[in-house]
């Protein structure tokens, strides 16, 4: 069962008051000019690094919205997303294909909308463009501008970032790079190289393709292609795939 982190639910982001601006037909009013510097800084990590950053933003959002009723889905899909950072086939169907039964438009449900649509694209733009910064800062801008106190999200930005940059480098060779946990984020704790590999597989083992539409089964990801253990995760198998020696 998804579960936000500790350190989102204990940031007292979440009230019924909204404080923002909302206009579902211009989603500038939300998330305004292209931060070009933020865009510059994620262009040096690696694309994974880029995707967990924007699936950590998105969970800052709707951990904002968390007292509202109707956005239960968008949790499945973080879920997921989570999950596509270590291989893209875990994802069954993204969010705008998946059959909503109505729009979301309003002023709380349509910033959610608008991030589960800015991770989908930064999923996409892993097998398409190669470029992720750009939607990930979207989701950025996106956070502070629908959060109503931004202190705790703007410390932990900081240091994600910072995490990301001493970890997490754009390689030549490896443009991917590792996956890193969840746990990663969590600014209370420090996830440390050896035990990343153990995390990264609790995390894909808790997950149930039976309980969340979003995922697929692991009978149709190996009719895609994958070769090794769906929803188990083996860090030397990962680099070998991409051709890196552990």
């Amino acid at each position: 069962m998804f579960s936000l982190p500790s350190y989102i639910m204990n940031a007292r982001i979440a009230d019924t008051l909204l404080r923002f601006a909302w206009d579902n037909s211009d989603t500038q009013v939300a998330e305004g000019e292209t931060d070009a510097d933020l865009v510059k800084r994620l262009s040096r990590l690696s694309q994974r690094a880029n995707l967990e950053y924007a699936v950590a933003l998105a969970e800052w959002i709707v951990g904002r919205f968390r007292m509202f009723p109707g956005i239960e889905k968008s949790y499945q899909y973080v879920e997921a997303s989570w999950a596509a950072a270590v291989d893209l086939r875990y994802c069954r169907v993204v969010w705008e294909d998946f059959p909503h039964p109505d729009k979301w438009e309003d002023p709380v449900r349509g910033p959610v909308w608008l991030a589960m649509l800015r991770l989908q694209q930064t999923i996409g733009s892993l097998v398409e463009e190669n470029d992720p910064e750009y939607t990930a800062s979207k989701l950025w801008q996106l956070a502070v501008h629908v959060i109503p106190n931004t202190e705790s999200v703007e410390n932990w930005n900081r240091l994600a970032l910072a995490r990301m940059e001493q970890r997490c480098p754009r390689l030549e060779n490896d443009s991917l790079g590792d996956v890193m946990p969840r746990e990663f984020f969590d600014p209370n704790s420090e996830v440390l190289p050896a035990q990343a590999e153990g995390l990264i597989d609790r995390f894909l083992r808790s997950l149930s393709p039976l309980d969340n539409p979003f995922l697929n089964t692991p009978e149709r990801m190996h009719e895609e292609g994958f070769a090794d253990t769906p929803y188990q995760f083996s860090l030397a198998l990962d680099r070998a795939r991409r051709g890196i020696q552990s």
